[in-house]
């Protein structure tokens, strides 16, 4: 897992992006979530390189790439032993992305602000909400 993190890390985990193919940078992404799910155990383990390569793909121009960068980011805060480990802007981005995407779905923005409130919501508990994300 570590070497495959590296090689992603090196192609879509820098700025400006390493590699130009908007569908290799999304399989390389998908490849990312894959290698999480499939051994969540060690995701702490390899934050650092986790972190990069989904911080740089939220900025990535591409919107399935930064759809799917929001979902991996939730899905991280949720886990009580990776969570803190990312910053509360990428948390409060993601989250705010998630809710954006769900009202644009939706068709109502009612939706969003329920998806947000409940992201935000579910990061309280553990005082990841800093002044920047309110």
């Amino acid at each position: 897992m570590d070497q495959a993190l590296i090689g992603i890390r090196e192609r879509i985990g820098v700025l400006p992006l390493a590699e130009e193919s908007e569908e290799v940078r999304l399989e390389l992404l998908r490849l990312t979530k894959a290698l999480l799910f499939a051994l969540p155990s060690s995701v702490r383990e390899h934050i650092d390189h986790v972190a990069s390569i989904l911080e740089k793909s939220s900025y990535d121009k591409c919107p399935d790439v930064k759809k799917l960068a929001s979902e991996l980011i939730v899905w991280l805060s949720a886990r009580p032993e990776v969570g803190r480990a990312l910053s509360a802007l990428q948390r409060c981005r993601a989250c705010s992305q998630y809710a954006l995407e769900s009202a644009s779905r939706n068709g109502t923005c009612r939706q969003g602000h329920a998806a947000l409130a409940v992201c935000l919501a579910s990061l309280a508990p553990v005082g990841w909400l800093s002044g920047a994300c309110r």
